[in-house]
């Protein structure tokens, strides 16, 4: 049956030095065809083309670095769509063909940031590395779709609602597992933009991501501090949140938060994102992360 879609081939490589080991090939296709199950409504909104789903395919793998030979389809619909509909749609999309390559290069960083800001904020600090390349990404997407740089921006990140940023930034991981000894993540004749490993490394390595399920935000809620080391942000706090539990749960301190004003055993207002981790197949809180005193 004729369907109506749209092919757009995406091989991508880690310029690799050393054999990548299974599990790496594995999760690096596995990761890169989460991200790409996500360019239907962001694509959609960039393009003004109504498209439904992603597949991708795998053309040819060949391992010595890692070369992963993939095909994107994008389908728009079913068999009512009409020639002509078909054809103003493959003018629209291939005429921004290079959408796609950095939007997923854009979702990567995202789910790192996410890593990086939320899972294990005591690792984070101001990255220029990261800021300046997803900048650049973001500025290569506005220029191509005709969109202000923070209107691309606004698109992507509402394509990422909080019940999926923990997936997100797994599904990124395991994209990143594939580096190695590698420079360099690329497409193959795409040169507009390649991910350097620098940015990469800036993300924190070791993550326990296996038990984290589920993220909440808070806004101005009471937080008891009951421990907390004025000295360091990264270890000896503890708090209890009764709008999230009134069990007192670990906390972390998002980089650049003003912890001037906390006193143990005072009370204070913050915004706070709690991240649920599954113990005995229940939900339960692991820690929450503190974004803002009041």
């Amino acid at each position: 049956m004729e369907t109506n879609e749209i092919s757009l081939p995406m091989p991508f490589f880690f310029d690799r030095r050393t054999t990548p080991s299974l599990q790496e090939v594995v999760d690096s296709l596995q990761g890169f065809d989460a991200i790409a199950k996500r360019f239907p409504k962001i694509l959609s909104a960039l393009l003004g083309a109504p498209i439904k789903s992603v597949t991708v395919d795998v053309n040819k793998i060949e391992i010595g670095s890692l070369y992963d030979d993939l095909i994107v389809k994008f389908g728009f619909g079913g068999q009512e769509q009409t020639d002509l509909f078909m054809k103003e749609m493959h003018e629209k999309f291939m005429s921004h063909k290079a959408v796609p390559f950095f939007l997923f290069f854009a979702l990567l960083i995202a789910g790192g940031i996410i890593a990086y800001n939320v899972v294990s904020p005591d690792n984070a600090s101001s990255s220029a590395v990261i800021n300046s390349n997803n900048t650049t990404i973001i500025n290569m997407i506005s220029a191509d779709v005709g969109k202000d740089a923070d209107a691309v921006r606004e698109i992507i990140e509402r394509a990422i609602p909080r019940s999926d940023s923990i997936k997100l930034a797994k599904d990124s991981y395991k994209v990143f597992s594939a580096f190695g000894d590698s420079d360099s993540l690329r497409f193959k004749n795409f040169e507009a933009y390649r991910l350097p490993k620098d940015v990469v490394d800036t993300f924190p390595s070791s993550l326990d991501f296996d038990s984290v399920q589920e993220l909440k935000d808070f806004e101005n809620v009471d937080v008891q501090i009951r421990a907390a080391d004025l000295d360091s942000v990264d270890r000896g706090w503890a708090a209890k949140v009764p709008a999230v539990s009134d069990r007192r749960v670990k906390v972390k301190v998002a980089n650049g938060v003003d912890v001037s004003k906390v006193q143990i055993g005072a009370n204070v207002k913050a915004d706070v994102t709690v991240v649920y981790k599954t113990k005995n197949d229940e939900l339960v809180p692991g820690y929450c992360v503190i974004r803002k005193i009041y």
